[in-house]
């Protein structure tokens, strides 16, 4: 996929205002820069109906934290959004300054049911950008299923994780938990050992949880 395509795609979507579904794969298309994200972020703006959203960008290298931001502008106009998975594994130029900008996205998407989000070998992320994340999550009782993947982002802590573990412990109504924080090497077995306590605790209505440490 090449710039121009991105662009292409952009205006399409400017097209389709009853839109609500939404699914673009552009893995591995090395030509993409924070350029294209600027137009496709704004396409977003008119997609009002939109009720899921599912964009992998995985090894999309030229990316950076100012592209995440272009997106985040046109998702925060989604309120509708009710499913919402975005991938940036191995995107190494986003770092935690990215992720303050999807935290304070996700605190205007209110309705959201469920959310991916996906920063696999992102080794920027440091554990502000998590907790921005859980920031961006407190407001969100309706929210039913949430999965996480931050594995390999090496310059996470026990901080980070006990950060985030209290906020989901406040989420009443989640029933799917996927967190994997596999090779994240900083993070104790202590920590580790805690958080799933921590978790484990407060069952309430939930069915599944499946987190990763090793």
């Amino acid at each position: 996929m090449s710039q121009t395509g991105l662009d292409q795609i952009g205006e399409a979507l400017k097209t389709f205002k009853s839109l609500q579904s939404l699914k673009l794969v552009l893995k591995e298309c090395e030509n993409i820069s924070d350029t294209g994200l600027i137009h496709l972020g704004k396409s977003f703006l008119g997609l009002v109906s939109l009720r899921m959203m599912s964009l992998n960008f995985e090894l999309c290298r030229k990316i950076t934290d100012d592209g995440l931001c272009q997106i985040c502008q046109g998702l925060e106009k989604l309120i509708s959004l009710k499913n919402m998975s975005l991938n940036f594994s191995k995107c190494y130029q986003i770092s935690h300054q990215g992720l303050k900008n999807l935290g304070q996205t996700l605190e205007k998407l209110s309705h959201l049911k469920s959310l991916a989000l996906r920063f696999s070998s992102c080794d920027d992320i440091a554990d502000i950008g998590l907790i921005d994340i859980s920031e961006g999550l407190k407001g969100h009782v309706g929210l039913k299923m949430i999965d996480l993947d931050f594995e390999r982002c090496t310059r996470l802590t026990d901080a980070g994780i006990e950060y985030i573990g209290q906020v989901l412990k406040g989420l009443d109504f989640l029933n799917t938990i996927n967190l994997n924080f596999s090779q994240c090497k900083q993070i104790t077995l202590k920590e580790q050992q805690k958080f799933l306590e921590r978790l484990k605790s407060f069952g309430g209505l939930r069915k599944e949880m499946n987190i990763k440490f090793q």
